[in-house]
């Protein structure tokens, strides 16, 4: 809840954003029903939709992600699109040396008390095979490198870009029901 308030308070302050059909759905993947929440929020599998589920996945099980992507892919009307981040295997459990997968595998969760450990990753590479898997076709995926080079230059050279990540934009797969 507090990273969706955060969230909700940085979109309402952009200029020119409008948000009032921006449904947020408070949820915690591992033991809530999915459908029971957005149904109680006023969602309509008939209408087009957009997911964003960004900063989810790595602290979910797996069978929570799996869930969580069937869903959407049954549940949905043509055209609907899923964007999501997820870790790098090799930064969560290889032996990626990029500084924050150093910083990732000592800390094994986001604040280091061992509270929402970090759980979820999917095969360096394999993006497009785990989403036709699940329904989906794979639209594109951006890791930290591409963000880097694409936004990221003249008084912004300098930033860091988080690198051990995936981002993803992926649309259901109508043709198959799954």
């Amino acid at each position: 809840p507090a990273t969706q308030q955060y969230k909700r308070r940085r979109l309402s302050g952009v200029r020119g954003i409008e948000t009032d059909h921006i449904k947020y759905v408070p949820i915690n993947f591992n033991n809530d029903d999915l459908e029971t929440e957005l149904i109680r929020s006023g969602y309509d599998p008939n209408k087009r939709t957009v997911f964003t589920w960004e900063g989810v996945t790595m602290y979910l099980d797996p069978r929570a992600v799996d869930n969580t992507l069937a869903f959407i892919a049954k549940n949905n009307a043509k055209g609907t699109s899923l964007y999501f981040d997820y870790f790098l295997e090799s930064a969560l459990k290889g032996d990626c040396q990029k500084p924050e997968s150093i910083a990732l595998r000592k800390k094994s969760s986001f604040n280091g008390d061992g509270n929402e450990e970090y759980t979820f990753c999917i095969s360096d590479g394999a993006i497009d095979i785990f989403l036709e898997q699940r329904g989906y076709i794979l639209i594109e995926e951006l890791r930290g490198e591409d963000l880097k080079e694409r936004y990221f230059s003249g008084a912004n050279a300098e930033r860091h870009v988080f690198r051990i990540c995936g981002f993803v934009h992926a649309r259901v797969n109508n043709s198959e029901r799954h």
